[in-house]
């Protein structure tokens, strides 16, 4: 389907001069509105608009360029990957030497879980353009999902160094620090982060991750609030502001109740809330596990084994949760943020 819309756009294009000028009017408002649209993120008027602007013919081509990725990149944070990847192809295939399209088709590939693709993409852009800290910034956040710490600091390094005051740069570069377990340093990014954009909700969330690694648990309830209260999405937030909760000695129970009152069992964590809440035993939760297709499947025996410690841990377990997080540690990804919670629960753990 996705390539005869592009065949579309190529007809419109080549007749676009018979359509009256009141149509061109209609294409530059709709690409204006599909530039205001992506920079306040409001991705499904940035399809509509860029989609219109584009179909309408009366675009010159570097404006249909930029429109096309932008629709992308929507598409890319809709989650409509493959058909994200149609439009930076064709955003590619009309102009090669476009160092954004690029930039822009290698963090579809990224999130596709095609690092290596990624990867070459974002060295085409930065071979076209060597100044490009979105790129480096880009680059380093493929080289972190592949666990390749050092070279993604380079990356950061070079980012932050072409824009000092680049925020996400400083968060991407926190969380490789984070992964290499030096704490110290994520930190000072994270606050770094925060002191450029002081409504930076993932900052504010990978923060409280490390203090909670750290035990400094009520801090780390201060950062995940701060987190939820500004909207970060998804339910793991929930989980961990939970669990530092509990840990400090507050009420992480009722807050759950609260915040996810009617947990979605048909999604993942959805099941765990619901452990947690006392709704879900944990041999039922075993089962849920044990019963998942092959391809999640792996990532929920992650979970399981490490929330499950982590509650063993709550009700004075210490040996059975040892025995759970040491099975998260061997059964979760390196790069899994449950894998650093188990390996920092148990460092703290008597022997």
């Amino acid at each position: 389907m996705g390539f005869r819309v592009l065949l579309a756009w190529g007809a419109v294009l080549a007749f676009g001069s018979l359509l009256p000028s009141s149509t061109r009017a209609d294409a530059q408002s709709s690409y204006d509105v599909c530039v205001s649209a992506y920079e306040s993120q409001d991705w499904d008027s940035v399809l509509d608009n860029c989609k219109r602007a584009i179909e309408s013919g009366q675009l010159a081509d570097p404006d249909v360029v930029d429109a096309l990725m932008r629709h992308c990149w929507a598409r890319k944070e809709k989650g409509q990957l493959e058909q994200a990847l149609e439009d930076c192809d064709e955003a590619v295939r009309r102009d090669p030497n476009h160092a954004v399209a690029y930039n822009v088709r290698g963090s579809v590939y990224r999130k596709m879980g095609e690092y290596d693709r990624a990867i070459e993409d974002l060295d085409h852009a930065l071979r076209l353009n060597p100044n490009f800290p979105f790129a480096y910034n880009n680059r380093g956040n493929a080289y972190v999902d592949k666990g390749e710490y050092d070279r993604a600091l380079e990356d950061f390094n070079e980012a932050l160094r072409l824009d000092p005051e680049y925020a996400s740069a400083y968060n991407n570069r926190g969380d490789a620090y984070e992964r290499k377990g030096d704490y110290a340093r994520a930190i000072q990014d994270y606050t770094r982060a925060l002191s450029l954009n002081p409504d930076f909700a993932i900052a504010y969330n990978n923060r409280g991750n490390v203090h909670f690694y750290m035990g400094s648990f009520a801090q780390a309830v201060q950062d995940i609030e701060a987190a939820v209260d500004r909207g970060i999405g998804g339910p793991y937030p929930f989980l961990w502001l939970f669990l530092a909760r509990e840990r400090a000695g507050l009420d992480g129970a009722k807050t759950l109740e609260v915040l996810v009152p009617e947990p979605d069992m048909d999604t993942w964590p959805g099941p765990i809330i619901s452990y947690f809440q006392g709704k879900l035993s944990k041999a039922e939760l075993q089962d849920m596990v044990e019963g998942s297709g092959s391809k999640l499947k792996a990532r929920k025996v992650c979970e399981y084994n490490y929330f499950v410690g982590e509650a063993e841990l709550l009700d004075g377990q210490a040996a059975s949760a040892r025995a759970m997080l040491e099975k998260a540690v061997a059964s979760c990804a390196p790069t899994a943020i449950e894998f650093y919670g188990a390996k920092a629960e148990l460092a703290r753990l008597p022997q």
